[in-house]
């Protein structure tokens, strides 16, 4: 019995090793100081974590709200590039427009701008 214990703790070690190994996701923990959007979603000023795989699907979640979305390369990486968000200003609201991470460049992020025309009679 014994034995059999060895073999199950064992095994569910190296299944938790084999799930991370298969991980390869880029981490950002962000503050923002301020609201934005990304996509249709509104986000409140606060903390997010930021994932993106190397497939380029990226996440932003916190505050009780996520989005995922799928990004596109806008430059290869530079050095000495630093890890950071990107906004856009349109109609006094911040939109995501790209994402930063060492070593992987700059991906953008899709953004939708939403604008409503006055007609006069």
């Amino acid at each position: 019995m014994k034995m059999f214990k060895t073999f199950a703790v064992i095994g569910v070690l190296a299944s938790a090793a084999c799930a991370y190994a298969g991980d390869d996701s880029r981490y950002l923990h962000v503050n923002v100081p301020f609201a934005f959007i990304v996509g249709s979603e509104q986000f409140a000023p606060g903390s997010y974590d930021v994932r993106q795989t190397e497939t380029g699907i990226v996440t932003v979640q916190g505050q009780g709200r996520a989005v995922a979305f799928l990004s596109a390369p806008l430059d290869i990486a530079k050095a000495g590039e630093v890890s950071g968000l990107r906004f856009t200003n349109n109609a006094s609201r911040e939109y995501l427009s790209a994402i930063s991470m060492e070593g992987e460049g700059t991906r953008s992020v899709p953004v939708h701008f939403t604008q409503s025309l006055a007609v006069a009679r």
